[in-house]
Order: structure tokens, then sequence, then C-alpha cells
């Protein structure tokens, strides 16, 4: 994803950090490429730096591209190194007409409930729209419609405790019930 200024200047750039197996990258190459010739033909990128945002003179970017919304954790390293609204941009033309385009743009709506913020998506041929920090679909297209949408986008600063903290409370969830599984079985065994 490239940003440019209004001059049409490259001020930024942001390379995808989770590619897609055997469609960006093939998966042990080296062990596999020397039975399956055609997997050398595939693939070839490199991902980008994680966490990186992209920064124009009034805010700053958390960008992801297709499927990477499905991972929150990307999402809240963005939000945690100061992107101020998210944008996601994706190619849903594999999908045509069935649920995966809903599900995909559903994504969106956890990662911006989850950091608070802003998601502006734009797809090819899937559902764009922008989604609230409270996850409200503000504005949207239909599936393959050719528009335009105009909404506004308001940023923030402030960190939720998921941002903050990623996944803590889901850890000390599963030691509490190591714990209890184990005192369980201590007292079954007396």
């Amino acid at each position: 994803a490239f940003l440019f200024d209004p001059d049409g200047n490259e001020i930024g750039r942001y390379d995808k950090i989770h590619l897609v197996p055997f469609g960006e990258f093939v998966p042990f190459q080296q062990l596999l490429g020397r039975w399956i010739s055609a997997l050398n033909e595939l693939g070839g990128f490199n991902s980008g730096q994680l966490g990186k945002i992209l920064e124009i003179p009034k805010a700053r970017l958390g960008v992801s591209i297709c499927y990477e919304a499905i991972f929150p954790e990307l999402i809240r390293l963005q939000t945690k190194n100061g992107a101020q609204a998210l944008v996601n941009m994706t190619n849903d033309g594999w999908y045509l007409d069935t649920a995966a385009p809903w599900q995909h743009f559903t994504m969106n709506i956890f990662r911006a409930v989850e950091n608070r913020r802003m998601v502006v998506r734009a797809a090819n041929t899937g559902i764009s729209g922008v989604i609230s920090p409270l996850g409200r679909v503000e504005a949207k297209t239909a599936l393959s419609e050719r528009t335009a949408l105009n909404a506004p986008v308001r940023l923030r600063n402030d960190l939720t405790i998921y941002t903050r903290f990623g996944n803590l409370f889901a850890w000390l969830c599963g030691v509490f019930v190591l714990i209890n599984m184990a005192q369980m079985y201590l007292i079954k065994e007396n």
C-alpha cells in the first residue's frame, strides 16, 4: 500500500505482514520445490515491518491488506504504535457472491471495537465501508457496487485495555482454569 501526498509524491509504504501461503510465499520452498517444480514459480514476496504505521500531517494510519484484518494482534500492534485510524484494503473478487465477503467485512468490526478506532475499508468487489470505534457501520456499499463513500473519520489516541495488554486476560483465564483443574484433581485424589 502506498501513501501519496496531493502532489503525487510517495510519502509512505506499507508491505503486507501476513502473506498468503502458496500465493505470496511458499512454505518450506527449498524442501518442497525439489519434488514439486511448480512451487518454484509461486510466491516470492517478503513480509513487511510488523507494527508499521503510515503518517500524513494530521493523522497516523494503521494499514492492513486483505485478510490481515482477521489477525487481531497485527492491528493491535499498529494501534499501540500510534495509529489513530485503521485502513483495510482488499481484493474480495475471489469470493464471488458468497458469504465470504460479508464475513471478511465483519472481521473489521471486531478490530474497530478492540482498539476503539475507526476503520475505513476499501474492497474491489467486496463490501467497502466505514466503521465507528464502537463497531457501528456508518457507511457501506453493497456487494460489487461501484460507488464512492463519503463519511467523516474521527481520529483517536486513547488505548483500550486490549490494545495495551493484548491477550493477557485470556492467558490469565487459562491459568485460572488450569489451577482449578489441578485443584479438582487433588481433591478427587484425596
